[in-house]
């Protein structure tokens, strides 16, 4: 039996199914620079996290935990900037029982970095900031989901790909506000103050003047933009407002019909809290889209694809890890600028 276990191979003589499992017993703790540590360890230490990078001496500030809490806080509300709140529309939610439907909508407009700062920044913005839009009988239907600064933040209805412009989704979302067959009156109406809605530039002025008798359900407006759009932003982008050139000739056909046929839209409506004077004093404008990254990307995105031969794949790992991390970077880099700028405003005044 002894010789036949000698004419074994050197793979046949380790395995063995009588031998028992080995059992592990850890004698002392060890941290993560043991010498101990099996071969592995920089495969482990590779996988993890990569070091926080070093920021730059100018861009930090360290004396902030050592302010006065009310100048602390004073500091917390001057990051509520104005945004512009983003609103698409999601699907047609039917009730069959009800034999109704409304619109449910969404946004994806980032919210303001102190919201995720520490637990004084948002208690600080929450005071400010308001969950809106949601159904006052079918909460479980259309929850308030759409967080909401109404002394500063503009609801913008963008354009998209199909169609020109978009102001039959501001139609959609006024006009299913006030679904009482449904039971469905949306919340927060009466707090908006400025709507924008995305316009191609080069279509027809004059196909905006049907959203005047809509407006007049939004007794608290009081600023009322068209945003041009040239061409579509980038993925993961949001829209900004800038200033447009003063002498594009498509610019100044938007602005003449703003002035002149809107208004005059608008005076043939006098239903609702409105007034002549209140009409008058509204404010209109013409404005240019632009384009800025999100940081962080917005939740569930998808992974970065690249289109090769006809087919498409998914970048290396590799590559949308380090994608990842400048992504980081921008995002402290954003936030080290957007406090250095609210020390300078609590500066002057």
């Amino acid at each position: 039996m002894a010789s036949h276990s000698h004419s074994l191979s050197g793979d046949q003589q380790n395995w063995s199914f009588a031998k028992p499992a080995p059992r592990y017993q850890h004698t002392r703790a060890f941290s993560i620079d043991d010498d101990r540590l099996p071969a592995w360890r920089d495969s482990l230490l590779s996988r993890s996290h990569k070091p926080p990078q070093k920021t730059d001496p100018n861009q930090t500030f360290e004396l902030f935990p050592t302010f006065p809490t009310e100048v602390r806080l004073n500091i917390w509300r001057f990051t509520c900037f104005p945004r512009l709140v983003e609103i698409k529309v999601v699907k047609t939610v039917h009730v069959p029982e009800e034999n109704c439907s409304f619109k449910a909508f969404h946004n994806t407009t980032q919210l303001p970095a102190t919201f995720s700062v520490c637990k004084e920044s948002r208690a600080v913005v929450l005071a400010h900031y308001k969950r809106c839009f949601g159904s006052i009988m079918r909460a479980d239907l259309a929850p308030s989901t759409i967080y909401f600064n109404p002394s500063v933040d503009t609801l913008f209805f963008r354009s998209n790909g199909s169609t020109m412009t978009n102001q039959h989704a501001l139609k959609d979302f006024i006009e299913h506000a006030y679904n009482s067959k449904c039971g469905h009156e949306r919340l927060d109406m009466d707090l908006v103050q400025r709507i924008a809605i995305s316009h191609r530039a080069r279509t027809r002025s004059v196909d905006l003047a049907e959203l005047a008798p809509h407006l007049s359900f939004l007794p608290a407006l009081r600023e009322f933009t068209i945003v041009a759009e040239r061409y579509e932003g980038p993925y993961r982008s949001q829209v900004v407002l800038k200033e447009p050139a003063p002498d594009d000739p498509e610019i100044r056909i938007l602005r003449r019909w703003m002035d002149i046929h809107f208004p005059h839209n608008l005076m043939k409506w006098n239903f609702r809290p409105w007034g002549v004077d209140r009409k008058r004093d509204m404010v209109l404008r013409v404005m240019e889209a632009d384009y800025e990254n999100m940081y962080p990307p917005p939740p569930l995105a998808r992974r970065p694809m690249t289109v090769v031969k006809g087919k498409v794949e998914k970048l290396g790992k590799e590559k949308e890890k380090e994608k990842v991390v400048d992504v980081g970077v921008a995002a402290v880099d954003d936030w080290s600028r957007d406090l250095m700028r609210s020390l300078d405003l609590l500066a002057v005044q």
